[in-house]
């Protein structure tokens, strides 16, 4: 299985690699540093499904919706920690009074991102759901 999948992938894999490479070649991290360590970032479940037409779709939706549970546990741990931020004020008096708002930018990053995958998360399984009743 894995052969096949590796096979699949060595297609697409330059493309992939020229588009990381400008991107690390041309984008800075934190204002000052290369962006680098892009080009070690690998994200299995991506790597799965760009994958899923030669491999076990069924693997690859149990990985969807194994990342949508983590993406709904970080949403609700996210909120959590919001609310203890807020401790009853509105956002608005939080960024205005608070004596550091970097911790709050940077949770409610998280938190989009988190409820970004989990929207991808259903949409994926709903086109791989569509895609199987098409070929049943």
């Amino acid at each position: 299985m894995n052969d096949v999948i590796g096979q699949a992938m060595s297609a697409l894999i330059p493309v992939e690699r020229s588009a990381v490479n400008w991107f690390a070649d041309t984008a800075y991290c934190a204002g000052s540093r290369p962006a680098r360590a892009v080009r070690r970032f690998r994200d299995e479940l991506m790597v799965k499904v760009q994958a899923v037409d030669v491999g076990a779709i069924e693997a690859v939706r149990a990985a969807v919706e194994e990342r949508m549970l983590w993406a709904q546990a970080k949403i609700a741990r996210y909120e959590r920690l919001r609310s203890r931020l807020l401790n009853g004020h509105s956002e608005e008096e939080y960024l205005a009074l608070a004596e550091r708002v970097g911790p709050y930018l940077t949770l409610m990053r998280g938190l989009a991102f988190e409820r970004e995958n989990h929207q991808w998360g259903e949409w994926a399984l709903a086109v791989l759901n569509r895609r199987s009743a098409a070929t049943t």
